[in-house]
Parts: structure tokens; sequence; C-alpha cells
């Protein structure tokens, strides 16, 4: 068993959900008073998060120069021009429909007149 303290709320906890409870923000300690885990100031943590950012974006960086693009040039070609032409494509489709339905109306209007 372990303890979990935050401000002044002291709970017992189980040993297998300490880094639950570090995570949130609590100590955690033994029964005895020992420290097993403290809560990463924010200051840490952002640090942390920043370095991992950093990582992040120079192997990015270097799989781009690996296969030849550029990183402007993705952005641009992958966002807006496809939408377009998704409209574009679902607006043609429309027209044939109606284009059909119109010339079945035709159709319809001729052999009414025919047989009148």
């Amino acid at each position: 068993m372990l303890r979990a303290q935050k401000a002044n709320r002291v709970i017992r906890i189980p040993d297998e959900r300490a880094k639950d409870y570090k995570a949130l923000g609590y100590t955690v300690t033994d029964l005895d008073g020992n420290v097993v885990a403290k809560p990463d100031s924010p200051t840490e943590r952002i640090k942390d998060l920043e370095r991992q950012l950093a990582q992040r974006e120079a192997r990015i960086a270097e799989l781009e120069k690996k296969l030849g693009i550029e990183a402007d040039a993705g952005k641009e070609a992958s966002g807006d021009d496809e939408k377009p032409a998704q409209a574009q494509t679902k607006k043609t489709t429309s027209t044939k429909k109606s284009t059909k339905a119109s010339d079945a109306g035709k159709e319809a209007s001729k052999s009414n007149a025919e047989t009148e």
C-alpha cells in the first residue's frame, strides 16, 4: 500500500497505481513516509515536451530530405487542391442525372402528343 498526497488530501492507493496518481499531480509515499514518486513540475514537463518536439521535427526534416520532399510544397499540394476537384465531380454527376431526367420527360411529352 502507498499513500498519495495532494494539498490537504491524503489517500491510500495500491502499489500499481503510483504512476497514475503521479500523473495527476500527487506526491506518492510509502506508509513510512519515504517519497516514492513526485509529480513533475509544469516547467519540467514543458521542457520535456519541447525536447520531444525538437527531436520529431529533426526526424521529419531528415525524412523529407531523404525522400526529396520540400516541406512547403507538401503542405500546399495535399491541402486545398483536392477539395474543389471532388466538388466538381459531384456537380458533374448530378448534372448528368438531371439531364437524363429531363430527356425522359421530353420523351414522355412526345409520346403523349402522338397518342392524342
